[in-house]
C-alpha cells in the first residue's frame, strides 16, 4: 500500500464535502502554468489575460483580469482555505 501524504488525504475529503474544489495532484498538465511564474513573469501573465479576454470576446481588460482571477487563482486559495477550515492544515501552493 503506497502512504499518501495527509494534506493529499485533507484535500480529498475537501473534495468530497465541497465537489466544485476538487484538487488534483501530481505533475503539471502540458500546456499548464504555475501561477507562481505567471506572478513573477510580466509576459507570461499579459498572455494569460490575452487569452482570456479573447477566450470572453472583451477588450475590457479589467473584466478579463477579473475571469483570470477567479479561474485561476480563486479556486486554489478557497481549497487552501477549506482544508484550514476543515481541518487546519495548508497545502503548499
Amino acid at each position: 500500500m503506497t502512504d499518501i501524504p495527509p494534506i493529499q488525504r485533507t484535500l480529498e475529503r475537501v473534495s468530497q464535502r465541497v465537489p466544485y474544489l476538487n484538487v488534483a495532484l501530481g505533475p503539471k498538465p502540458e500546456g499548464w502554468v504555475w501561477a507562481a511564474d505567471m506572478l513573477n513573469d510580466p509576459d507570461l501573465l499579459r498572455r494569460a489575460l490575452d487569452a482570456v479576454c479573447a477566450m470572453y470576446r472583451t477588450d475590457n481588460r479589467q473584466i478579463g483580469a477579473s475571469f483570470l482571477v477567479l479561474g485561476y487563482f480563486w479556486y486554489p486559495a478557497c481549497a487552501a482555505a477549506a482544508c484550514f477550515l476543515l481541518e487546519q492544515r495548508v497545502p503548499d501552493l
